[in-house]
């Protein structure tokens, strides 16, 4: 048994990882669960003994295939396709109406709030910014303007846009009003992120575990076929014009009856 502060700083890890990020969660345990559903198939496969020793020169490699296929694909097509969800989310195109509400308040001039998050984004670069968020413009939106009201040090000193905020009346009478607005809708949008996220997630599994991978696996199953007919691992029965090919099936499929 792991010490408990082996244990502890693990569950640290785990929380600190997915707890804002339960889409990311649910695909890890996807690619663990096609994993060991990959490794438990081919150990069956490898230590049946009813199995013969020229079946399993076919069914071996083509369960290895499989599984490569399986995992690969579920995991680059969701992270994939939640990594471009998440972009989109933290680009400031789609937006919470808190946030929305709140770059207003900072507004200064026309500009649209779209091209204010940008410029908030890229001027709010403080040090140690990185290790707190690895989000986009929208949290580094909320956390830049949390530090540039609480005082912290700002690397962007130069900025006209930081230091007319700081000097605003409205802003320099409303502070703390503000940096408590800040953190409740930065831990909202952290909250919408991650509810888009898991439905993304499981979304994208879908698609993938229903309609991308059978197709793919049955091209490699195919490939694996023909080689396998052609070094004559696998028998082929002439029947009239037609070509039946003779392939060995698992012993898992003599437990279902219809």
């Amino acid at each position: 048994m792991p010490p408990a502060n082996l244990l502890e700083r693990f569950n640290n890890y785990i929380y600190k990882k997915f707890s804002n990020d339960m889409g990311a969660s649910l695909i890890v345990l996807g690619v663990a669960g096609w994993t060991f559903s990959a490794l438990g198939q081919l150990g069956m496969i490898a230590l049946n003994k009813n199995i013969d020793k020229k079946e399993k020169k076919f069914l071996i490699p083509q369960e290895i295939a499989d599984g490569v296929v399986n995992v690969t694909l579920f995991y680059t097509i969701c992270a994939g396709i939640k990594k471009a969800v998440d972009s989109l989310l933290e680009s400031g195109k789609i937006l919470t109406f808190r946030t929305n509400n709140l770059v207003k308040e900072f507004r200064t001039g026309q500009s649209s709030v779209e091209d204010l998050i940008k410029s908030f984004s890229e001027e709010l670069s403080y040090v140690n910014l990185a290790q707190e968020t690895d989000g986009g413009r929208i949290s580094k939106f909320y956390i830049g303007m949390i530090k540039l009201l609480e005082g912290k040090d700002v690397s962007s000193k130069d900025s006209v846009l930081l230091k007319n905020i700081l000097a605003s009346e409205k802003v320099l009478q409303n502070k703390d009003r503000y940096i408590n607005l800040l953190k409740k809708g930065y831990d909202e949008f952290q909250g919408y992120k991650n509810g888009v996220g898991v439905v993304t997630a499981i979304a994208a599994s879908v698609l993938v575990s229903s309609v991308i991978t059978p197709i793919v696996r049955n091209k490699v199953a195919n490939h694996f076929q023909k080689k396998s007919i052609e070094k004559g691992k696998i028998s082929v029965k002439k029947v009239g014009n037609s070509d039946i090919y003779k392939l060995p099936v698992s012993i898992v499929f003599d437990k279902f009856k219809i």
